[in-house]
């Protein structure tokens, strides 16, 4: 078992459950502690708040995947039991031998069959087939809520923007409920947007009608291409599972197994987090843990998102930020031409060094022109974000009065005001990662981490 604090930390649920692991493994919490001859199981009992003691334990036989086990009524998972027997371990408690329990060798054994089994079916080619009638059906509805979004649309602009508000407030908050039924989430969450910003009016009308704009010519964006897809894939009797952002954009949901099937699956890959932060949608009702990772192999940036929504706060385990080297088996990569969305199932870390540190800082863009000129491009896109995130090299931070720039040779990048309190007091750096953004016809570079020739200091906001 490769047990290390960093992976502890990385497996546990939020950080609230590993200060609470740590003080049951301080205060004596577990009472019996044992383990298998091979190391590949260990199970303790730790006393709580029930009559009887729980019984925890942590299943290693697949290192890369742990599996834990508790009795106690937490329904975080792994719970802080779970997490508490990691940190005995890590102590070099002592952990009497044992042999495995019936039942844990019984639900190995099912997972090997199932596994097998899986493998089998996949070398005969007798993988399920996707039903095609269930998806022809599901693009129909998924149409029909188009129709109903582009009546939407058309409303807000013959009414204009800066004219909405009042009993309209119901009706379209209506709408963004209805589209749910429609199978076109993404879609629903703009609408959402749009119903948020009519209410932010009366407080800075400006900025809330720039918003619906934006959101309006997105869905517009989303109706009219997402129309054409769906009717040609209706057409032609196709299941939508391919390369193609726009998917997303309507609101699939894709299965892992899915992207490896059309080969958006990267093998043994190495990444390096470059900055982290966490933000609330106020039209998902949801926090968004976003981490952005640099591939060692490729050099592209890639961003690993977790979303929890508020309804499930308490059981959806939060993210934080990594400072090791992530090391996957099996990188699986969302649709996408830039800043795609990557996820991976299983993972070891080891500690990040100077190499490593080094490519990073080749892969850095040195033509900032060139650079700017293909993030505009992609900004253009309505379906793409209104920032690109990237690293590039720069050779010192200037003032201008109460104004900031990258000096890129002869480039001046105007940095984001929300950087300026940390850029000032930070040491020099040579690359700096960054969100670009067009802001009133401005290019924006809103820094999110500095890299220096032997560490990453990320910047949170």
């Amino acid at each position: 078992m490769n047990i290390t604090e960093e992976r502890i930390v990385a497996l546990a649920p939020n950080s609230n459950a590993v200060t609470n692991a740590k003080k049951i493994s301080k205060s004596g919490g577990f009472v019996k502690l044992y383990k298998s001859g091979d190391n590949t199981f260990i199970y303790g009992e730790c006393s709580g708040s029930g009559k009887n003691n729980y019984i925890t334990s942590v299943d290693f036989i697949d290192e890369n995947n742990p599996v834990f086990r508790c009795s106690c009524p937490s329904r975080q998972f792994p719970c802080k039991h779970g997490i508490a027997i990691l940190f005995e371990y890590l102590a070099s408690k002592k952990f009497e031998e044992c042999e495995i329990p019936a039942d844990i060798n019984e639900k190995r054994q099912k997972k090997a069959d199932s596994n097998e089994a899986k493998v089998k079916r996949e070398e005969s080619g007798e993988s399920k087939k996707p039903d095609k009638a269930a998806a022809v059906k599901k693009m129909k509805k998924q149409l029909e809520g188009m129709d109903l979004a582009e009546k939407f649309i058309n409303e807000v602009i013959s009414r204009g923007i800066s004219s909405l508000g009042g009993s309209s407030k119901a009706s379209y908050e209506d709408l963004s409920k209805q589209l749910g039924d429609y199978y076109l989430p993404e879609p629903q969450n703009i609408v959402k947007s749009i119903v948020i910003n009519i209410k932010q009016m009366s407080n800075d009308t400006n900025t809330a009608c720039n918003e619906i704009l934006k959101s309006v010519i997105k869905l517009r964006s989303v109706i009219k291409k997402g129309r054409a897809f769906l009717s040609h894939k209706i057409e032609k009797g196709e299941i939508p599972v391919e390369n193609d952002p726009l998917l997303e954009a309507i609101g699939f949901t894709w299965q892992l197994s899915q992207l490896k099937e059309i080969g958006l699956c990267r093998q043994n890959a190495e990444l390096v987090e470059l900055s982290f932060d966490m933000d609330y949608d106020d039209a998902r009702k949801e926090y968004i843990d976003t981490g952005w990772w640099i591939d060692l192999q490729t050099g592209e940036i890639s961003k690993k998102e977790n979303f929890r929504p508020i309804k499930a706060l308490k059981y959806v385990k939060q993210d934080d930020t990594c400072f090791d080297v992530v090391m996957t088996p099996e990188l699986y990569l969302y649709p996408g031409d830039i800043n795609r969305r990557i996820r991976w199932d299983s993972f070891d870390i080891r500690k990040i060094t100077g190499s490593d540190i080094k490519k990073i800082i080749d892969y850095a863009a040195g033509d900032i022109n060139a650079l700017l000129k293909s993030v505009k491009n992609h900004i253009k896109n309505p379906l793409s974000p209104d920032m690109v995130t990237v690293i590039f090299k720069y050779e010192s931070i200037v003032s201008d009065g109460d104004r900031l720039y990258a000096k890129c040779a002869d480039v001046f990048v105007e940095l984001d005001d929300i950087a300026k309190e940390n850029l000032t007091v930070l040491p020099e750096a040579d690359v700096m990662t960054a969100q670009i953004h067009v802001k009133n016809g401005v290019i924006y570079a809103r820094p999110l981490s500095l890299i220096t020739q032997n560490q990453i200091i990320r910047l949170r906001y």
